[in-house]
């Protein structure tokens, strides 16, 4: 079976007020989570739609270690971070 994680982040300003959001597919089924900070970065929002997505991949899909993973972001940051580190 794959979960697909879809992410994206932005905000207003930079700094600024930001959000964020995931979309989490496994098969026909599809769970949208969000969320906003009243002070952020846009790279804090990118960073913190691919956590959250992955927070709650772990809450449901933890026991199974039989799942394909595939995220997908909008932007490069949550990626070209991960490289580098």
């Amino acid at each position: 079976m794959s979960v697909e994680i879809f992410t994206d982040g932005a905000c207003r300003g930079n700094p600024g007020p930001g959000g964020w959001a995931a979309l989490l597919r496994k098969g026909d089924t599809e769970k949208m989570i969000s969320g906003a900070q009243e002070t952020s970065t846009n790279n804090q929002m990118e960073l913190m739609a691919a956590i959250q997505g992955l927070e709650q991949l772990k809450k449901t899909c933890a026991r199974n270690p039989d799942y394909r993973l595939s995220v997908r972001t909008a932007g490069y940051y949550p990626v070209d971070c991960r490289m580098e580190a």
